[in-house]
């Protein structure tokens, strides 16, 4: 899996993309939501390229057909001891974790878990309190697939693994280019 090179990233803009669709009746005005439960990362990352470095990630990535992995510049946190999962098996919105050793995230802050195909970022919704070396994640989206116990929180320099929604430019010609990628969370 390729790393997107951040040296080359000016400006990121992501949101949480949620499957819901909300309808309002023409006669009542009265509103109808239906949740069907899917969220996923989109981002526009900007990018300033001179020289090859970027022409060989596209290259990789082969535009829309492989995912890579974005370490969001915006979202790196201050350093943490290594917090782990604490307790396998644990699905939704929140997760049992271990290691804590100084304080705290806060709400808006993001992590990540897994790595490879498996890395999905997570924004936290609720402050982290360690207490005795625990805490609680409350986070959104809800957890895709259940960690291991002792899988590694990443929360220095969280990741994404996006995919390429349009074409990538492949040539950077002399001189300082600028462009957006369009991408969204590969899942």
């Amino acid at each position: 899996m390729v790393d997107f090179p951040v040296n080359c990233s000016a400006k990121t803009e992501r949101f949480l993309q949620s499957a819901v669709v909300a309808t309002q009746s023409p006669f009542s005005y009265a509103g109808q939501v239906q949740d069907w439960g899917g969220e996923r990362w989109a981002y526009t990352i900007g990018v300033k390229a001179r020289g090859r470095l970027f022409e060989a990630f596209a290259s990789q990535t082969l535009n829309k057909r492989r995912p890579f992995i974005f370490r969001d510049p915006t979202i790196a946190n201050a350093a943490h001891s290594t917090v782990t999962v604490n307790g396998a098996g644990q699905s939704g919105n929140s997760l049992i974790t271990a290691g804590w050793t100084v304080v705290g995230l806060v709400a808006g802050d993001f992590f990540s878990l897994g790595t490879g195909d498996e890395t999905r970022l997570y924004q936290l919704t609720a402050d982290v309190v360690p207490s005795s070396g625990a805490a609680t994640l409350n986070f959104v989206p809800a957890l895709r697939a259940a960690p291991e116990h002792g899988a590694t929180v990443e929360i220095a320099a969280p990741a994404v693994r996006l995919r390429a929604v349009s074409p990538v430019i492949t040539g950077v010609e002399f001189g300082l280019l600028r462009f957006t990628v369009e991408a969204v969370e590969a899942l």
